[in-house]
């Protein structure tokens, strides 16, 4: 049997067992429930210790799910340049919100040159109003586009705080250590840099537009470029 066909047919043996393997595997019992309607496209979700669900609509606005029910006025209102793929993207609630109130977001905006921008901003809920303020920028002047703009923001098990930038369609940024574009980026929640970084900054090189993520570390595991910490676009892992 000439190799190629063998090859062929070991594939096929092999595809084959996988699918019975798949098939005899019990289902999951799924629910849908919808919770909210009318929503002007969300973006990310994040959820609070006291029950309550926050997720970004990408024109700018902070909406709250509490109790089952969608409040009608926004958690909070960001000034926000939003088209195509940029706007009010990543959302992620402090670990410790229960003391701090602290909510991070990372958006795209105008600068006074009407150059897109990107940046990672730390909000903090008032405790007489229940509503969000601005209480400091992390990271600014990070280049924006309509597009590729990442922005994914996510704590990992180490507890620090991981922004994912896109290249803003330039694919030259993402493999310049210069650039803080097409990088995984990891800071510390007041925005410093953490010591143990493999680049000042930067956890993860060569990253188009990471736009989802997840972290593989285990707890107290330092991030460096052989680790488990990878970008999605979409629903495509990216190659380590």
């Amino acid at each position: 049997m000439p190799a190629l066909l063998r090859t062929i047919l070991v594939l096929c043996i092999l595809a084959a067992a996988t699918l019975l393997q798949a098939a005899s595997m019990p289902r999951p019992n799924v629910q849908v429930e919808v919770i909210a309607r009318g929503l002007e496209t969300p973006w990310a979700i994040a959820f609070s210790p006291d029950g309550r669900i926050f997720f970004t609509e990408r024109p700018g606005r902070i909406r709250v799910i509490k109790n089952g029910a969608l409040e009608k006025d926004p958690w909070m209102q960001i000034d926000v340049h939003e088209r195509g793929e940029a706007g009010l993207l990543g959302l992620a609630v402090d670990p410790d919100f229960q003391r701090n109130r602290f909510l991070y977001a990372a958006h795209t905006y105008r600068d006074g040159n009407g150059k897109l921008k990107n940046r990672l901003v730390r909000l903090r809920e008032d405790a007489s109003t229940g509503k969000g303020i601005l209480d400091k920028v992390l990271l600014d002047n990070v280049v924006g586009a309509n597009n590729h703009d990442g922005g994914r923001v996510k704590f990992g098990p180490d507890g620090k705080l991981y922004w994912t930038t896109g290249d803003a369609q330039t694919t030259r940024f993402a493999q310049n250590l210069s650039s803080l574009n097409g990088k995984i980026l990891r800071l510390n929640s007041d925005g410093t840099i953490p010591s143990d970084n493999p680049f000042p900054q930067v956890s993860r090189l060569f990253v188009r537009p990471p736009q989802s993520s997840g972290l593989g570390l285990a707890a107290g595991q330092r991030p460096a470029l052989r680790d488990r910490a990878w970008a999605e676009r979409f629903s495509g892992l990216l190659p380590r």
